[in-house]
């Protein structure tokens, strides 16, 4: 008779009881930032009445206030009660390992029983076949009659009975060996701790039913991570969003349906109480250096609180969103992780070469394309590809839907930009007294030997005086195209289009006048 479905759901808090039998699977995983959600499930067997079951073997990292427990059975079970608690002793360990050992000794030689007879019911197949080969040759001739004929039937009849029925037999222990080597195994990866939960019932008759369990740890996590591909004969950009997920669970995860979440579940609860924003004018009071510095303290307020790649889903769910990754993964417990493809985005892109001759004589391709993409990227690391070569790493800040995307990518040798120093003197102005003055004029010579157009942006600077008794006067300057760059006092940019073969001068003159008697940093 199919059982129903009535999931019924109760909070765990820490206490215990001593490992069991049974061994919860991991099934699914939303993996946060600085913590994941887990949720398990086991067959377990209820005996009629009162009774208690214990899932054991669960991560050290389980946060008991976190722990939630269902049983799937049918109706009229009720759950009285949910312990958790440490296991930390290792001779506890020590003895279930031997106890796993001897069972799985055992269930190898109920196998090789298993095996035998199959053997055994074969040979029977085999000796009535040669019985059969026998009689078409004319080799026994009294053979013949119906009763041996039928009797042979029979034989084979049987024989072949007998081995489907251990066959199926040989698979179900199969399965059982394999449960008990992978907590055979789980055990040998050095834990000297775990979670046992323990799960008081009472249940109108004997059933088999279902344990879920899910509860929160900080032994996993994941964080973000980028790829961009450029291809700058076709002004394209593939951003690869990636997660480089990770777990020390204490046990592998094999095939589990893994989502990723960017909410920030440590910070949840904390929501700031803000005080009165209060002002004053400060009268100074005769109070030692010390009690003052304190009373300035606490007026401060506290800042405390190739292959084309699958891809995963976005999903929203009330005024959350997360990924759900395709598939199943696996994961190891050892805490190196690995790099999964969130999601891919095509830009089209600006490309052009960049350069900052003051700074650094090498040229730059950048890339600069608008991120259309539905949902905001988390600030991370960013690997960059140019046509196919990877060309270093840089950072990408945090990125919303229609937000601006500059990245800098491989050096462009077929671009030169030289700064010649065309003047660089110091002097006074006056006989007696007055200022003194610098005078500096650069030139950029830009030169192109590609054999195609190229568009550049050659960034220069101004100084800026951070002192009233400093002037900065401009001398000789080539128009720039921009003045004051991404709200930067000073920074000058030129745009050039140089065709094949084509160069162009720039120049930069400025003067510094401060007063004599006072040194300048510059």
């Amino acid at each position: 008779m199919p059982l129903s479905r009535s999931p019924l759901l109760i909070a765990g808090f820490c206490a215990g009881l001593a490992p069991s039998m049974a061994l919860a699977k991991v099934t699914a995983v939303t993996l946060f930032p600085d913590q994941a959600t887990i949720e398990r499930e086991e067959r377990v067997t209820l005996e009629p009445g009162e009774g208690q079951v214990t899932i054991r073997n669960l991560s050290p990292g389980l946060q008991p206030e976190s722990l939630r427990v269902a049983l799937e059975s049918g109706d009229g079970l009720v759950i009285r009660h949910v312990d958790s608690r440490r296991v930390a002793s290792s001779q506890a360990w020590e003895a279930r390992q031997r106890s796993l050992r001897e069972t799985l000794q055992s269930l190898r030689d109920e196998r090789q029983t298993l095996t035998d007879r199959i053997q055994v019911a074969q040979y029977r197949v085999d000796l009535v076949e040669s019985r059969i080969a026998g009689q078409g040759t004319g080799d026994s001739a009294s053979s013949g009659s119906d009763g041996l004929e039928a009797r042979i039937t029979e034989s084979a009849t049987d024989a072949l009975a007998t081995i489907r029925a251990v066959e199926k037999e040989r698979r179900t222990l199969d399965q059982e060996i394999e449960r008990v080597r992978k907590e055979l195994e789980a055990l040998g990866q050095g834990r000297k701790s775990s979670m046992a939960v323990t799960i008081e019932y009472v249940s109108p008759a004997a059933v088999d039913a279902t344990a879920h369990l899910t509860y929160q740890t900080r032994s996993a996590g994941w964080s973000p991570a980028y790829e961009a591909r450029l291809e700058t004969a076709d002004s394209k950009m593939a951003l690869h969003y990636q997660a480089d997920v990770r777990q020390q669970t204490g046990r592998d995860w094999e095939d589990v349906s893994m989502t990723l979440s960017t909410a920030r579940v440590s910070a949840g609860g904390r929501l700031p109480d803000p005080p009165p924003y209060q002002v004053d004018l400060f009268e100074p009071r005769p109070e030692p250096a010390q009690e003052a510095d304190a009373a300035l303290k606490m007026a401060v307020p506290s800042s405390a609180g190739r292959a084309r790649q699958e891809t995963a889903k976005l999903e929203q769910r009330g005024m959350t969103r997360t990924w759900q990754l395709p598939g199943s993964v696996s994961l190891p417990s050892d805490g190196r992780g690995r790099r999964l493809t969130v999601s891919e985005t095509v830009l089209d892109a600006n490309v052009a070469v960049h350069a900052v001759p003051e700074i650094n004589p090498a040229a730059y391709i950048h890339a600069a394309a608008t991120y259309d993409g539905e949902a905001v990227l988390p600030a991370g690391s960013v690997n960059l590809i140019q046509d196919g070569v990877f060309t270093g790493q840089s950072h990408l800040d945090t990125i919303r839907p229609g937000g601006e995307l500059d990245l800098s990518f491989g050096v462009d040798d077929r671009v030169r930009v030289d700064t010649r120093v065309a003047d660089e003197s110091r002097g006074t102005k006056g006989m007696l007294s007055g200022d003194a003055w610098v005078r500096r004029q650069l030139v950029f010579e830009v030169s192109n030997h590609h054999d195609q157009p190229v568009t550049l942006k050659v960034f220069g600077r101004l100084p800026v005086a951070r002192h009233d008794d400093i002037t900065v006067s401009t001398l000789e300057l080539t128009k720039p195209s921009e003045r004051d760059v991404d709200d930067k006092l000073g920074l000058l940019a030129w745009d050039l289009e140089l065709a094949p073969g084509d160069h162009q001068d720039l120049t930069l003159g400025y003067e510094i006048a401060y007063p004599e008697e006072k040194t300048l940093r510059w």
